[in-house]
């Protein structure tokens, strides 16, 4: 994948460093980001530093205000989901050893 604006340099990259990368290219502080999406300052940086699992909702509106196209915003969105599945399959289970 390319790794322009808005696209990972690796599967496994997280998308908050991608929104970061992409937010420092426009010379945006985190506090103006938040007032454009109308989200906190520290929310933007709870999702750049990865803290927590974003809705996606969230990265779509903050994909949109960096400029990402709807093509880019949809693949942000798909790679933070393919990151949550691939938390979430490592959860463990509640096994009960008494049986």
């Amino acid at each position: 994948m390319p790794t322009a604006l808005g696209t990972p340099d690796d599967e496994d990259e997280p998308v908050g460093a991608i929104l970061a990368r992409m937010r420092r290219a426009q010379g945006l502080t985190g506090a103006r980001l938040a007032a454009m999406v109308g989200m906190s300052q520290p929310k933007i940086s709870r999702i750049e530093r990865g803290k927590g699992l974003p809705d996606p909702h969230d990265i779509a509106a903050i994909a949109r205000a960096l400029g990402a196209d709807e093509t880019h915003t949809q693949a942000l969105m798909d790679h933070a989901e393919r990151l949550h599945d691939r938390m979430t399959d490592w959860r463990p289970t509640s096994v009960s050893l008494a049986d």
